[in-house]
């Protein structure tokens, strides 16, 4: 049997198809045949890439500002440091800008693999097993633990890694063997995001205080989203208010974003009747009172409660239910996912979900096709429900008895 060797460049009705049992016609006479090399090289580099990339799908937000130059700060940081604490208050920006460190092309070149571990104290166990995913290529298996740890000690001291640990305890930085970080000759990276300065003390001195926005940057970030499709007239007569909303908000990326897109819903109104809203959510903000207590966290949260307070009842029920319930089942189950149209199901309200997603309450994260919540606008919720004071609704988000919930008969709880 004679086959002409036909190629791409020929048109497809010159190809001819091959039977299975007939095969042996593109079989090499040797292993050293330089085509057979060439096609064993070029397979091993696809899968090398598929397992470097493991660990490579970040969401970062569509919109940031005031970034380029704490990026370059940070990067000199790393730099000098094989451990760099990006330290601030919830909602500054310290996963956005860990997000942008992550995905600069120039310096994943360096590494051989990646991980990006996010909200790591809210799922400390499926952080562990990610990251022994990402760095070895391998299922986790609960009764290997101890060798798992010593793989991923090693491949942070012999291979050159780089690893994102988002908000995390110090007991989650020692069961995530960053402390190996400290003794890797051969080029890891590993940057540590969280609220407490003092947990980096045992581990880094590379430390970047993630400040809050410039005046000039604050007022482009809620411009975007509280100005959309508004005349310039409009605007102008509303600057000096937008900037004393700024103020209020402390400048705050997430505050900025979610205040400005309370307000945005209120632009097909006329300037007059705009500008009384605006004057009242000023006053507001100004008079927001933290939950139970005077920490940054809590006074935040009473800034965001703006938002929350202004959706309507079964709005409300809405986003309680997704704070408690299905944020701490997907830090249960990474593999979770929670669709929009299935929400719409289970509420029957596809308005109140657009809803949320529209006031940048819960947003769709495309890269691992699910809704998701910012972590402080999870506690905020959380918070609102023990402020209620029902035993019954400030016990579900508990990990024993989240695992057995049963989402048919208790997602409407809030609602009863």
């Amino acid at each position: 049997m004679v086959v002409e060797e036909a190629s791409a460049r020929h048109h497809y009705s010159n190809f001819i198809s091959v039977a299975a049992n007939h095969i042996d016609v593109c079989k090499p006479e040797s292993e050293r045949d330089m085509g057979f090399q060439h096609l064993v090289r070029c397979i091993r580099e696809v899968v090398e890439d598929v397992n470097k990339n493991l660990g490579n799908i970040v969401d970062i937000p569509s919109f940031v500002v005031g970034i380029e130059n704490k990026l370059q700060q940070v990067r000199k940081m790393m730099e000098g440091h094989s451990i760099v604490g990006l330290v601030g208050m919830g909602g500054i920006g310290k996963t956005t800008l860990s997000k942008h460190i992550y995905s600069y092309e120039k310096m994943r070149k360096q590494f051989e693999r990646f991980s990006f571990l996010e909200d790591v104290k809210n799922c400390s166990e499926a952080s562990r097993k990610q990251l022994y995913r990402d760095l070895c290529g391998e299922k986790w298996d609960d009764g290997n633990v101890n060798n798992q740890l010593e793989n991923i000690k090693q491949w942070i001291v012999t291979k050159k890694v780089l690893l994102v640990v988002d908000d995390a305890s110090e007991e989650d930085l020692k069961k995530l063997q960053v402390h190996a970080f400290q003794a890797t000759k051969s080029g890891s990276k590993v940057i540590v995001t969280t609220r407490q300065q003092d947990l980096l003390y045992n581990y880094c001195h590379g430390i970047y205080d993630v400040g809050l926005l410039d005046e000039n940057d604050a007022l482009e970030l809620f411009s975007f989203y509280a100005f959309h499709e508004v005349k310039d007239e409009d605007r102008q007569q509303l600057d000096d208010q937008a900037k004393d909303i700024i103020k209020a908000c402390g400048k705050l990326p997430l505050t900025l974003e979610v205040i400005g897109q309370f307000l945005k819903k209120y632009n097909f109104l006329k300037i007059g009747e705009r500008t009384n809203i605006w004057k009242e959510a000023l006053q507001r903000l100004q008079e927001a009172k933290s939950f139970d207590g005077c920490s940054d966290d809590k006074k935040l949260w009473g800034r965001l409660k703006i938002s929350y307070d202004d959706l309507a009842k079964d709005e409300q029920s809405t986003f309680l239910d997704f704070a408690c319930i299905f944020c701490e089942i997907s830090n249960i189950n990474p593999f979770f996912k929670v669709r929009k149209d299935w929400l719409v199901r289970i509420w029957h309200s596809p308005i109140g979900v657009q809803n949320l997603i529209n006031r940048s309450l819960i947003k769709w994260n495309p890269d691992i096709e699910s809704l998701v919540m910012h972590d402080q606008l999870r506690d905020m919720g959380r918070g609102i429900v023990k402020e209620m004071g029902n035993e019954n609704m400030s016990r579900i988000w508990r990990k024993e008895e989240a695992q057995d919930f049963t989402l048919q008969n208790k997602v409407s709880v809030f609602t009863k």
